[in-house]
C-alpha cells in the first residue's frame, strides 16, 4: 500500500446513481479546505481494511474494484458486497459505531480516498438533510440485506450462481467485445457470492457452458445467451 496527502484534485462522480447518497457525502467532505486527503494506493488482493478493527472512516473508491468478505466458519469466504469505482464502503460499521464486521480486498490495482471520522462528522452536523439522507439509505441497506436472505434460503443453487454472475456483469459490464465479463473472479469468490462452495460453482459453470449459455476461458467468462441466463435465474 502507497501512501499520499493532501491531494487537492480529487472529484467523485455519481455516474447517474444519484439515490447514492455518499458521493454528497463524499464531495461535501472533499469541498471543505479543513479535509486533508489521503489516498491509499493498493495491490491486488491487498487489505484495505480487515474484520475486527475499528472502524474510524470511509473509504471512497476513486479507481479499482473491492471486495467486502465476512469470514465464518472454518474461514469460509462470504462475499456480501463488491465495490467500484465511485463506491464508498466501511459504512456499517463506521455509523453503527462498531468494529469491521468484513474484510475489504482490492481486486487488481486500487487507488482508496480514506474520509476520516472528523471530517465526516463536521459535514453530518452542518447539514441535517445530508444526515437524513444518510439514515434513509442506511435503511433502505437493511431490507436489501434481507432480501438477499430470502434469496439465498429459497432460490436453488443455480439460480443463485446465475444470478451472482449477472450481477457482476450489471456492476462491471462487459469488455470491449461486449460479451465477456469485465471483472475476474475465482470459482471460490463466485462461490462466496452465491452462497455456496467452489465445486458446486465449478460445476454449475461447466453445465451453463454445455447449455451454451456461456464460454468459459480460465477465469474469463463470456456470455453467449444472457437473456436465457435472465429467464433461468427466476
Amino acid at each position: 500500500m502507497e501512501f499520499t496527502t493532501k491531494e487537492s484534485d480529487v472529484a467523485v462522480t455519481d455516474k447517474g446513481q444519484l439515490s447514492n447518497v455518499f458521493h454528497v457525502l463524499a464531495n461535501t467532505v472533499i469541498s471543505s479546505d479543513a479535509n486533508q486527503k489521503n489516498i491509499l494506493n493498493y495491490k491486488n488482493n491487498e487489505v484495505v481494511f480487515k474484520q475486527g478493527i475499528t472502524a474510524d472512516g470511509l473509504f471512497l473508491v476513486l479507481e479499482g474494484k473491492l471486495k467486502i468478505s465476512k469470514f465464518g466458519h472454518n474461514n469460509r469466504e462470504q462475499i456480501v458486497r463488491l465495490s467500484n469505482a465511485g463506491d464508498v464502503t466501511g459504512y456499517v460499521a463506521f455509523f453503527a459505531n462498531e468494529l469491521h464486521s468484513c474484510t475489504a480486498t482490492a481486486i487488481g490495482q486500487s487507488k482508496i480516498l480514506f474520509l476520516s471520522k472528523q471530517s465526516i462528522v463536521e459535514a453530518l452536523e452542518k447539514n441535517v438533510e445530508l444526515l437524513y439522507a444518510v439514515t434513509e439509505f442506511l435503511a433502505k441497506e437493511i431490507r436489501r440485506a434481507e432480501e438477499k436472505i430470502v434469496t439465498i434460503a429459497q432460490k436453488q443453487v443455480k439460480q443463485r450462481v446465475i444470478e451472482a454472475i449477472l450481477m457482476l456483469q450489471k456492476k462491471y459490464g462487459f469488455e470491449a467485445d461486449g460479451t465477456t465479463l469485465a471483472i475476474t473472479l475465482s470459482r471460490t469468490e463466485i462461490a462466496g457470492i452465491a452462497g455456496t462452495v467452489r465445486e458446486t460453482v465449478s460445476r454449475m459453470l461447466a453445465d451453463l457452458s454445455d447449455a451454451g449459455l456461456i464460454e468459459i476461458d480460465n477465469k474469463k467468462i463470456r456470455f453467449l445467451n444472457k437473456a436465457a441466463l435472465v429467464q433461468q435465474a427466476q
